[in-house]
């Protein structure tokens, strides 16, 4: 480890450099976005074998999951310059985001319980 680096950033007596931390940040959600796309995707392709109700069910339920994360990641991004990211803004996105990623998986649970393919 270099000399430069604290082995703790909040015990460092100096300014911390975040270096790329931020833009690994960014690629790793920007992966995580694409994951639920094609879940999302898998999701709907698989309602069209479904009753009608069940269909409706699960196209609402992804159309929120998605719109949550969505809006959460947006949150998110209004952050990036803002003097404490982590404060309540920074919950409040997270919530959103983990409530939309809960929804999907919800639906996904619900077409494998009741109409396992």
């Amino acid at each position: 480890m270099s000399e430069d680096v604290p082995d703790d950033p909040g015990q460092s007596e100096g300014t911390w450099d975040e270096g790329l931390a931020h833009h690994r940040t960014e690629l790793s959600w920007g992966r995580s976005g694409l994951a639920l796309l094609v879940v999302a995707a898998l999701l709907v392709r698989r309602v069209l074998t479904l009753p009608p109700f069940a269909s409706a069910v699960v196209c609402l339920a992804v159309a929120l999951g998605v719109l949550l994360w969505l809006v959460g990641m947006r949150t998110s991004r209004q952050l990036v310059g803002m003097d404490d990211p982590h404060g309540l803004e920074g919950g409040h996105a997270f919530a959103l985001i983990t409530t939309g990623t809960l929804v999907l998986g919800l639906a996904a649970l619900f077409l494998g319980a009741f109409y396992p393919v």
